[in-house]
């Protein structure tokens, strides 16, 4: 379970120690779906659709694992400037009406690499609790790893079940069929664990996976950039992790 990793984690600010025992003990036995969201920016237009749209019917995840190692060099500084912002001016970049409630920032010695606050804190976790517009309450995971070192190293290690990965904003890195996370989760030890959906999100133009099949588009207008996204970019497939050609 997720509590499990959290809970092997360590408050780098001591002001944070109560919030963080809180939000572990909120969190401890709580039945909710889970996200695997692969990500190179802040981007949460995801985590909107699954929330704030009639996709919620199908799958809303209250809590997202999010990797941001497909291309570490290029969304590293990226984070580390979203958590300055918020610690120094308490902003966060305006997104789809979402407000970030909490953030708190984490160790675990399960991960190797290593965000920098004010240039000299180590931290390589961050928890964030947003307020969704719909009122849902979702909560953020962001770790400097791989997608498949987290796969391994967190979902597998944890007995984590997902319900849904999301491939949205390259933060696979690459096509998913082409990237080392989907061999490991055809692969893996643990079926049980696998997402029975799969998200194609923003500026995901290629097919979803030999025998995903198409479940959803999702109707809602959702506006990005004042744009209306187009329906490519809003489609959930139920998985099959066998690969077989979709009839």
């Amino acid at each position: 379970m997720i509590d499990r990793f959290l809970s092997n984690c360590t408050c780098i600010l001591p002001e944070e120690t109560d919030d963080f025992r809180e939000a572990c003990n909120a969190l401890a036995g709580r039945p909710m779906q889970v996200g695997f969201m692969p990500a190179i920016t802040d981007d949460l237009y995801a985590v909107y659709a699954l929330a704030c749209t009639s996709a919620k019917k199908i799958v809303s995840p209250g809590i997202y694992i999010v990797p941001i190692g497909a291309y570490l060099e290029f969304a590293k500084p990226q984070f580390e400037e979203m958590v300055d912002r918020f610690y120094r001016e308490d902003e966060f970049r305006e997104q789809f009406g979402i407000d970030l409630e909490e953030m708190i920032l984490l160790s675990s010695p399960e991960i190797d690499e290593f965000f920098l606050f004010e240039e000299t804190t180590r931290y390589n976790v961050i928890f964030c609790r947003l307020s969704m517009p719909s009122g849902a309450e979702v909560q953020l995971v962001v770790v400097p790893e791989t997608p498949e070192g987290c796969w391994k190293k967190i979902i597998e290690a944890h007995r984590i079940k997902c319900d849904v990965v999301v491939d949205s904003n390259k933060g696979m890195g690459n096509w998913f069929e082409e990237i080392p996370l989907y061999r490991a989760m055809k692969e893996t030890d643990f079926p049980e664990l696998l997402p029975r959906y799969y998200f194609k999100g923003m500026f995901i133009s290629h097919d979803a996976p030999p025998g995903f099949r198409l479940i959803c588009r999702i109707p809602d207008t959702i506006l990005y950039q004042g744009r209306p996204v187009a329906g490519w970019q809003k489609k959930i497939y139920e998985t099959d992790w066998k690969g077989t050609p979709d009839d």
